[in-house]
């Protein structure tokens, strides 16, 4: 009898692992996972959505798959994102939340998922920053702890800006929301460190006496920012203090300072 090489054990090992995978979902299945007449298995939360089973038609019966089951239990799985350089290793109910929040997993530019929702680019985080200095450096500002611009802005398009502290991305958004100036920091990266990070936001008058948030915890850039403003998830400026906040009068020219720190 042969002995299987390390590269046709890998082939082996990753055709198995496959079949553990919900063919509806493409996650690891996890107890209980129901079967169907036939004995083929989707992922708990899968059955819940459909009434015939995806690989033959048949109706499920309700009957558990006790052998797979027992299987999964015992076994550990690494990411998928393995070959980017990611080392973790873990069981079947722990791998699909690790792989939704790993930071060797492709991320999208912040301007195809904030702003246009259409394709940018995407890659490694790692490769993020180079992409935005390279197609949106008209938005990025100096990297710095403490931030402070100035923009004439007066309409209904969302400002946007991109910061960059301790070598993390991050992503000024502000609109006008029925004349009241609404203002959210988003982290881009992976979404379980979003809560790592506070910010706060100042507008300053002529005067130079300024309106200042509280510290605020920022929001994963997956978030959709438009939930956030009309949860008032943000720093939100009624319309009579950041109007008089405008350079003049006359003009929409409105000084911003914005810091984020460790939380």
């Amino acid at each position: 009898m042969g002995t299987l090489g390390s590269e046709e054990m890998d082939i082996t090992s990753r055709e198995v692992l496959e079949e553990l995978k919900c063919p509806v979902c493409y996650n690891y299945m996890t107890p209980p996972i129901p079967m169907c007449q036939n004995g083929h298995n989707v992922c708990k939360t899968c059955r819940q959505r459909i009434n015939k089973c995806p690989t033959c038609r048949q109706q499920f019966s309700q009957s558990r798959c006790w052998r797979l089951e027992n299987v999964i239990q015992k076994m550990k799985f690494r990411c998928q994102y393995y070959t980017e350089g990611c080392e973790f290793v873990g069981p079947a109910q722990v791998i699909t939340s690790h792989e939704a929040n790993c930071p060797h997993s492709p991320f999208n530019c912040p301007f195809s998922v904030v702003v246009t929702k259409t394709f940018c680019w995407s890659g490694h985080i790692s490769g993020m920053w180079s992409h935005i200095l390279d197609k949106h450096t008209a938005l990025v500002l100096p990297e710095a702890g403490e931030f402070t611009f100035t923009v004439d802005y007066n309409g209904p398009e969302p400002l946007h800006r991109v910061l960059h502290v301790r070598g993390e991305t991050f992503f000024l958004v502000c609109r006008l929301i029925n004349m009241d100036l609404y203002c959210c920091v988003l982290y881009v990266g992976p979404q379980g460190r979003a809560s790592w990070y506070k910010y706060w936001v100042a507008i300053a008058p002529n005067d130079d006496s300024g309106y200042v948030t509280g510290y605020l915890p920022t929001q994963s850039y997956f978030v959709n920012v438009e939930t956030l403003f009309r949860n008032g998830v943000c720093a939100v400026f009624l319309y009579g203090l950041w109007n008089r906040c405008r350079r003049e009068l006359s003009s929409n020219i409105i000084s911003f300072n914005v810091e984020i720190q460790f939380n």
